[in-house]
């Protein structure tokens, strides 16, 4: 049997919502309330009227342990199975069949570099409808879970384009953009001086932002953004943990260690060896 291409939709609100990764790519659209969400330790601001979406690769959840008076709608669309998810590549064969257009739809989506931006009018009547298509009784026609999934996905887009790709909100332009660029080279010899020079901003100042948009100061948004790759190498056991250290940023495995304790709650080597057991 043919696997439905809305994997799940509903709407609520939870008091937190625990780091997971979901076997589709989910579309959540947050009606009331304000949200701080990571993805892969990237922090996020989701005000009410936004939209935010993860991949099925991409762990996520809340930073605090209690958000409470919120409201938001949410789906998930199947974009491929394991093979995809293990290439970090969405296969657009089951909801728009493998045109063209299809693969630019899913390809504007790998290249953004945030997971929030403004909603829009459209968006949330569509996923609202695909939760109300989604609880039907009897269940909806697969073909018609295909059409409202596509459209979703194209506005999904169409958000992003105009929110800006290197939309945060709550901090300038060049500042999310500088976000950005941190997360791509989290490895570099960044100090708080040449940050901020790089935002064209004095140091407190640009310290002040990026707490409100991450939580974190910015050499503590660093060093979670170094761990965080850090993580994804040690999976590779070709990387001894020395070498995990250099291409990461930190200029001795000792120091490493200790940073990587304090974020992950445990040694490189512990990390390694869990995974290895799984």
């Amino acid at each position: 049997m043919r696997q439905p291409v809305i994997l799940a939709a509903d709407s609520g609100s939870t008091p937190a919502l625990p780091t997971h990764r979901n076997p589709g790519l989910e579309i959540v659209v947050v009606r009331e309330g304000e949200l701080r969400w990571h993805v892969e330790g990237v922090v996020y601001r989701v005000p009410p009227g936004s939209v935010f979406f993860t991949f099925p690769w991409e762990a996520h959840g809340s930073v605090s342990e209690r958000e409470p008076g919120h409201r938001w709608d949410y789906l998930q669309i199947h974009v491929g199975g394991p093979r995809a998810v293990r290439r970090k590549r969405p296969d657009p064969q089951p909801v728009f069949g493998n045109s063209p257009e299809a693969r630019r739809i899913l390809r504007n989506l790998l290249r953004a570099t945030t997971r929030v931006a403004p909603a829009g009018t459209r968006l949330p009547h569509l996923v609202s409808w695909a939760v109300r298509d989604h609880r039907s009784d009897p269940p909806p026609d697969p073909a018609a879970g295909r059409w409202i999934a596509g459209l979703c996905l194209v506005e999904l887009v169409r958000c992003l384009t105009r929110g800006g790709e290197n939309w945060h909100p709550t901090v300038p332009p060049a500042v999310g953009r500088f976000l950005d660029q941190l997360k791509a080279h989290p490895e570099e010899p960044w100090t708080l001086a040449e940050m901020a020079a790089r935002c064209g901003l004095g140091r407190t100042q640009f310290a002040k932002l990026i707490r409100r948009a991450t939580g974190d100061t910015p050499m503590e948004h660093l060093q979670r953004l170094r761990i965080e790759r850090a993580k994804e190498l040690l999976r590779d056991p070709r990387f001894g943990i020395t070498s995990v250290a250099m291409e990461c940023g930190f200029s001795t495995s000792q120091h490493f260690a200790r940073v990587f304790r304090r974020f992950a709650g445990m040694t490189p080597g512990d990390f390694r060896a869990g995974r290895a057991r799984r």
